[in-house]
């Protein structure tokens, strides 16, 4: 139980990380709040993007070894890792453009949504 609990201890402490940041670095509310629901819904999209990565490379694995005599059981695990992180990045690039698509870098100046980050812009 050990690597898990390290992995899932990891996640937590990284989110509230996230969460800290965001609240302390972010001076727009409306912008705080689109950042924290998109933190929450990735977290979501991560693990349903695990689960449908694992449930594809067991299909990819066995119509590649179903019926193979010999096989290097490190492939499938090297084609997982691979999968999971396409599907992760394609995920994580959807969700960001359907969630916070107008959100901005913060570099526009002026009180809209866009200008998000606390502090001048540069070149001011």
């Amino acid at each position: 139980m050990g690597p898990t609990s390290d992995g899932f201890e990891t996640y937590g402490v990284t989110g509230v990380a996230l969460i800290t940041f965001i609240i302390l670095a972010v001076a727009n509310p409306v912008s705080q709040v689109q950042l924290l629901v998109w933190i929450f819904v990735m977290r979501v999209m991560m693990i349903v993007t695990s689960i449908f990565s694992y449930w594809l490379n067991d299909v990819i694995a066995k119509a590649r070894f179903g019926k193979a005599e010999k096989m290097n059981f490190e492939a499938p695990l090297t084609t997982l890792v691979w999968l999971t992180s396409i599907v992760s990045i394609a995920m994580t690039y959807l969700i960001s453009a359907l969630i916070i698509p107008d959100l901005g870098d913060g570099t526009s100046g002026g009180s809209s949504p866009r200008s998000s980050v606390a502090g001048p812009s540069p070149g001011r």
